[in-house]
């Protein structure tokens, strides 16, 4: 029987290779994913093994589909971090499929729901782009992008689409409790935020009708 390794050797190895990466996908976002993981799980009564669930978290987005678009090198990737601490291939696959279901974009209209083990993993993803921190990694991401605040008539989505298309969905997809109960928070906070940026940019009047018609277009109130 395998013995399995200790997370907090694969925590110290996932930190020293995403120090320094972008900022809305390097070592403070995998280590708040992984906290978050191992409180849903502890709130929900997980009986699984923690280390797929852990290391899954920790190494969901070293490579990125994003950033690593090729599905086998981003097998290579995480395959080559966890032999390099003796884990054997049936656990590496374990481990691997599961940062392969956390991406949003990649995993929407999906025809059956995920186990649990990929439910609380995608349920720490998501926290992480709701609330103060959501909108910090997205404002971060779209500078690397080179996104406008704010996309003018014909051009490429801005990052304030980019609330729309994906944070302000997440709060009513997730499946923990845990998860739904910080989740209300951080979603009332980014409909706050967007209240005040809308009539900064616009102005007062103008800046909430813009707002009001696209949160109606969501069925959002």
């Amino acid at each position: 029987m395998q013995e399995i390794p200790s997370l907090a050797q694969l925590y110290a190895a996932v930190k020293a290779r995403l120090s320094g990466a972008e900022a809305a996908h390097d070592w403070a976002h995998a280590r708040r994913v992984y906290e978050a993981a191992l409180a849903i799980a502890r709130g929900e009564g997980y009986a699984g093994e923690l280390f797929p669930l852990g290391a899954a978290a920790l190494l969901h987005d070293v490579a990125d589909h994003k950033f690593v678009p090729e599905r086998q090198e981003r097998k290579r990737v995480v395959f080559g971090i966890l032999w390099a601490h003796g884990v054997e291939d049936g656990l590496a696959e374990e481990v691997f499929l599961a940062t392969e279901e956390v991406s949003f974009s990649q995993n929407r209209g999906e025809s059956a729901p995920p186990g649990e083990l990929v439910r609380i993993l995608r349920d720490a993803d998501r926290l992480d782009a709701l609330g103060a921190m959501g909108i910090a990694r997205t404002f971060s991401y779209g500078g690397r992008l080179g996104r406008p605040l704010v996309a003018e008539s014909g051009e490429a989505p801005g990052d304030i689409d980019h609330f729309f298309e994906k944070l302000l969905l997440l709060k009513d997809g997730l499946y923990t409790r845990a998860a739904k109960a910080l989740a209300a928070e951080r979603h009332a906070f980014l409909l706050e935020f967007l209240r005040r940026f809308f009539t900064e940019y616009y102005g007062a009047e103008e800046g909430l009708r813009r707002l009001e018609e696209k949160l109606a277009e969501m069925g959002e109130k």
